[in-house]
């Protein structure tokens, strides 16, 4: 439960609108784009932008839930460092937790970020959703 709460803020942060780059509203891949609570999903893209720990460069991928849950996990956020070459695909797989996914929509954001001295530099490259089905 303490790691619920900042890991909920973090893709709350990850969804507000900023000034991104041209493809804010790039579709990301998802699959599959309906399942169920204990199903593992996979977002993936092409990276725009080159990542790797040397280059302090990162994919960071955020979602929360629609619905009003009261039982599994209803935000959640990954970090990838790579390393990933431009062009290269980016895959984040999500295992659901114990408790499994809430039942609704996830609607989630992807962003490649840089450390640049005391400050990150945040550039969304996508959107995705998924469904997670009661039955």
């Amino acid at each position: 439960m303490r790691l619920l709460l900042p890991v909920a803020a973090a893709a709350l942060l990850l969804l507000l609108p900023e000034g991104g780059g041209a493809s804010a509203t790039t579709r990301l891949g998802v699959s599959p784009k309906h399942g169920h609570r204990y199903s593992t999903y996979t977002v993936s893209f092409k990276a725009e932008f080159a990542a790797s720990k040397a280059t302090k460069t990162r994919y960071v991928l955020g979602a929360v839930n629609s619905s009003d849950c009261t039982r599994g996990i209803s935000s959640f956020g990954r970090i990838q460092t790579g390393p990933y070459k431009v062009g290269q695909t980016v895959r984040f797989v999500l295992r659901a937790p114990k408790s499994g996914f809430c039942v609704g929509v996830f609607h989630g954001v992807g962003h490649w970020q840089k450390d640049e001295g005391d400050h990150i530099r945040d550039v969304r490259v996508g959107r995705f959703a998924f469904r997670v089905l009661s039955h």
